[in-house]
C-alpha cells in the first residue's frame, strides 16, 4: 500500500523526505487535500518505506548529507 501511495505522490509533482522520523513534502502548495489524508493514513508506512527501501519503479533514493548530524533520505522525479 506504501509503495502505490508513494507512487501516486511522486507522479503529483511531490517530493518525500525522511528526516530524523520525520515525513516531509514539497512542494507544499501543490499537496491536495487527498494527499494530505493519505500521507496522514500511511505517515508511519511510507517513512519505513523511505527509510529500508533502495529505489522504487525508477526513481532513486538519494542519501543527502548528514547536516548537523541529521541524515535524511528522499525519493524525487527524475
Amino acid at each position: 500500500m506504501a509503495f502505490d501511495i508513494l507512487s501516486e505522490l511522486l507522479a503529483a509533482g511531490l517530493t518525500l523526505t525522511a528526516v530524523d522520523g520525520r515525513l516531509i513534502v514539497d512542494p507544499a502548495g501543490r499537496i491536495t487535500d487527498e494527499h494530505r489524508a493519505l500521507i496522514r493514513a500511511h505517515k508511519a508506512e511510507l517513512l519505513d518505506l523511505l527509510t529500508t527501501a533502495e529505489s522504487i519503479e525508477g526513481h532513486p533514493l538519494r542519501q543527502l548529507p548528514a547536516d548537523q548530524g541529521v541524515t535524511c533520505r528522499r525519493w524525487e522525479a527524475q
